[in-house]
C-alpha cells in the first residue's frame, strides 16, 4: 500500500461510525478518494494535500502527514 492510500484510509476510518459495518477502504473508493486496486484518485491526492495543509493547524490532521 502506498502512503497516500494508507493516509486515505485512515482519513476514511475517521468517517465510519463504531457499529458501522462498512469498511475505511469501501467507504474511500465509495467516495472516489482511491479506484478498485487501491491507488489514489485525483480525488484522493486532493484530500491528502488537504490534509497535508492542515498539518501546523490542528493537531488531529498531524497524523496524517
Amino acid at each position: 500500500m502506498n502512503i497516500d492510500t494508507h493516509r486515505i484510509i485512515s482519513f476514511a476510518n475517521l468517517l465510519i461510525s463504531p457499529s458501522s459495518m462498512a469498511s475505511a477502504k469501501r467507504v474511500a473508493e465509495e467516495k472516489n478518494w482511491i479506484n478498485a486496486n487501491g491507488m489514489p484518485t485525483r480525488s484522493g491526492i486532493e484530500l491528502v494535500r488537504a490534509l497535508q495543509e492542515q498539518h501546523n493547524t490542528r493537531s488531529v490532521f498531524r497524523s496524517f502527514s
